[in-house]
């Protein structure tokens, strides 16, 4: 039995840290030589991180319905998640699935999540991830780049979504400026990954749209999105994450996700995916 060749998506998201500042490079040249010609847009640009060392979505400044909130504390290093399967926003199916890893977590077994199968994560579940990030601005695409494990996402600027779509695990994203805010749309995602860190599904009809807000002296990025998914949600939800600069960082470091994950708590190792498919 051969060990799985990463499918088209994970390359997508995947690469080293030498080949994503050769990507970059061209990218903020291109930003940099536009200044003089395009209007004023606000600065995304640089490295963020979230303010704390656990991330679970707030509630949308709005006061509508919210994101599956983590019912538990952090019990000592390790967050145990016991998503809120009661959260009126769940569909029955999906509900029983929040209530089902919620036990498993009590019970010391909670299911591994993407970032420990070394698997995309999806959006918004993205925002869950541990590390820096690094957003990088042009006058035709934003990339959104997590330094853990590479993951990244293309934003094309003022275009529409395509008329096919072929499902991934980030989808396909389109962004415009609202002001001093970034809009991004994102669409065509598959149902492979989750939603947060609770393990809430969602189906491939799910549909998310970003706002990006950095603070005027910079002190902080605040991400809005709204989540609407007919196959897995009973009406539309929304949440916010926030971001802090990281001062004086100027690269990406080199963050690979291991596979062969041992689990401390039950001994046993997490599943390794595996492809029977023939390469030829």
């Amino acid at each position: 039995m051969k060990r799985a060749s990463k499918n088209s998506t994970i390359c997508n998201t995947r690469i080293g840290a030498g080949f994503v500042a050769a990507l970059l490079w061209p990218l903020a040249a291109a930003a940099q030589e536009g200044v003089s010609e395009t209007p004023a847009i606000a600065d995304f640009g640089g490295f963020w991180n979230h303010p704390v060392r656990s991330i679970d979505f707030e509630n949308a400044p709005d006061g509508g319905p919210g994101p599956v909130q983590n019912t538990l504390e952090i019990n000592g290093r390790n967050p145990v998640w016991v998503g809120d399967h009661t959260n009126p926003i769940l569909q029955e199916w999906t509900a029983e699935i929040v209530r089902e890893k919620g036990e498993m977590a009590l019970n010391s077994r909670g299911p591994a999540t993407a970032q420990e199968l070394c698997m995309p994560s999806g959006v918004p579940n993205d925002h869950t991830l541990m590390g820096p990030l690094h957003i990088v601005q042009s006058e035709d695409i934003v990339l959104i780049v997590h330094q853990r494990d590479h993951q990244i996402r293309r934003v094309l600027m003022n275009q529409k979504h395509s008329e096919n779509i072929a499902p991934s695990s980030y989808g396909e994203s389109v962004g415009h400026y609202e002001g001093n805010t970034l809009v991004v749309d994102t669409i065509g995602l598959n149902d492979r990954t989750v939603t947060d860190r609770n393990g809430t599904p969602h189906s491939n009809k799910i549909h998310v749209v970003e706002r990006y807000r950095v603070a005027e002296d910079r002190s902080g990025m605040d991400v809005q999105f709204n989540v609407t998914d007919p196959g897995a949600f009973t009406m539309a939800w929304s949440g916010m994450v926030r971001y802090r600069p990281i001062a004086n960082q100027a690269v990406l470091q080199e963050v690979i996700c291991a596979e062969n994950n041992f689990d401390v708590v039950t001994k046993e190792m997490y599943p390794i995916p595996e492809d029977h498919t023939p390469d030829f």
